[in-house]
């Protein structure tokens, strides 16, 4: 509703002798998931200050990883087109440490120009080391230039207790990073990699042999063409 979201338990729905169809009318906002339990409701007034500008009020793209010491840690940003991203852990998914901020805002010098960099689309990894590396997409306001944007990311040896400087391991447009770590020890991080300038998209990956102290260059993973734009491919495959 406009007021809220109803959770229906499944045995509460379709009661009577014949099946019915419970949500006739509002398929367009309906969904069914295999909720076992319901136990916390983080509310926005916890994840996000008070000051924060109208369009970052509300909270986005949550992303939860277990640290090696049991606990977990959850990432999400301030409104879709963040500049905010914060983190918070818990140690019972049900009481959670003071937020804390882990980018923006913040102004940079962008092609001779001061602009506000964004920061959105959080995500990490915990390493077999149980360091956390953790990876954002930045942008500027030029963005529809290809400039002022990338791929930043921050470390934690502690398990969040302190998290290191930002370092950018990548510079180009992009959206939705995704770390992983895989047996032999190599840290990829796959990422959309799109052209705002032809709205081109596809995947693509750099990887680290490091642990995450240095990268390689992009590697293009999967693009497929999609169709013709005065004359020009444009191809697809993101996420």
């Amino acid at each position: 509703s406009a007021q809220g979201v109803l959770v229906h338990t499944e045995d509460q729905m379709n009661r009577g002798r014949t099946v019915s169809g419970s949500h006739i009318g509002v398929e367009a906002y309906s969904s069914i998931e295999p909720v076992y339990t319901y136990d916390t409701l983080l509310r926005t007034r916890y994840l996000l200050p008070e000051d924060i500008p109208a369009e970052q009020s509300v909270p986005f793209y949550p992303r939860v990883k277990r640290m090696r010491d049991g606990r977990t840690v959850m990432f999400w940003q301030g409104g879709q087109h963040s500049s905010r991203i914060y983190c918070a852990r818990t140690a019972d998914l049900r009481n959670w440490d003071e937020r804390v901020r882990l980018f923006g805002p913040e102004q940079k010098m962008v092609a001779g120009k001061k602009t506000w960099i964004r920061y959105m689309t959080a995500d990490a990894v915990v390493l077999g080391s149980g360091e956390i590396v953790m990876a954002a997409s930045f942008r500027s306001d030029r963005y529809a230039e290809g400039l002022g944007c990338g791929i930043v990311i921050r470390r934690s040896r502690y398990n969040g207790d302190w998290w290191d400087r930002p370092r950018v391991i990548y510079e180009g447009p992009n959206w939705e990073p995704y770390l992983i770590e895989l047996p032999d020890g190599r840290l990829q991080c796959y990422f959309t990699d799109a052209d705002p300038a032809t709205k081109n998209s596809g995947t693509s990956m750099i990887e680290s042999f490091d642990g995450g102290f240095t990268w390689s260059s992009r590697k293009r993973v999967c693009r497929q063409f999609k169709y013709y734009d005065r004359q020009q491919k444009i191809f697809t495959d993101q996420m």
